[in-house]
């Protein structure tokens, strides 16, 4: 168990690749695994099964586009936990849309998930990494970030600060405490049609 006695926090915990591919195998892995996003009976069912095969993981309601809720999120988890380990920032939205339908509001929310929300929690969690000794923070993004598509006006801006300007997160780089960079290419990740981690 690589994560034995390490405490992970994931956004966007309760269905896409943060339920399914992390939170699980996190707890698989012996962390004591938060569970962050706004569908508590998603991440009620996420946070049952890992209890069931001996997992150690907790639920969070929060919605990440709400900088006062995350804000009172993370001192509720950092308070039960006592520190954090893993940063797993998964929590977005990719609707579609082309120009002429584009929605000033969920224009606003793509951004608020996809950016806001992991620049809020990574400058929540970094003292927290820092007085521990060791962390990492990891940015999931997406090869809309590189490569635009007809018909996804909402998905690729959002992802843009993710993934060209990777120098810009070096800055959370110091000591024992990295950033986790997109790196170009395929990760066995498939997207089929409009999906929103919630």
């Amino acid at each position: 168990m690589q994560f034995k006695d390490k405490v992970a926090l994931v956004t966007g915990g309760t269905s896409g690749i943060g339920a399914a591919t992390t939170a699980r195998r996190f707890a698989r892995e012996g962390a004591w695994t938060f569970v962050l996003g706004r569908n508590r009976q998603n991440g009620e069912e996420v946070v049952r099964e890992i209890l069931e095969t001996g997992g150690k993981a907790h639920f969070v309601a929060c919605d990440v586009s709400d900088d006062k809720a995350i804000r009172e999120s993370f001192q509720a988890l950092t308070k039960e936990a006592g520190t954090l380990n893993i940063l797993f920032n998964c929590a977005g939205v990719a609707p579609v849309g082309t120009l002429e339908e584009v929605c000033t509001d969920l224009w606003s929310r793509a951004f608020a998930l996809n950016v806001e929300s992991m620049f809020h929690l990574s400058k929540l969690a970094v003292p927290v990494m820092r007085r521990s000794g060791s962390g990492v923070i990891i940015n999931v993004s997406s090869s809309a970030g590189t490569v635009g598509a007809w018909g996804c006006i909402y998905t690729r801006p959002p992802k843009v600060p993710l993934s060209s300007s990777p120098e810009a997160w070096l800055r959370f780089r110091t000591g024992k405490h990295p950033c986790e960079l997109p790196v170009p290419g395929c990760h066995d990740n498939l997207h089929d049609g409009a999906v929103e981690n919630r």
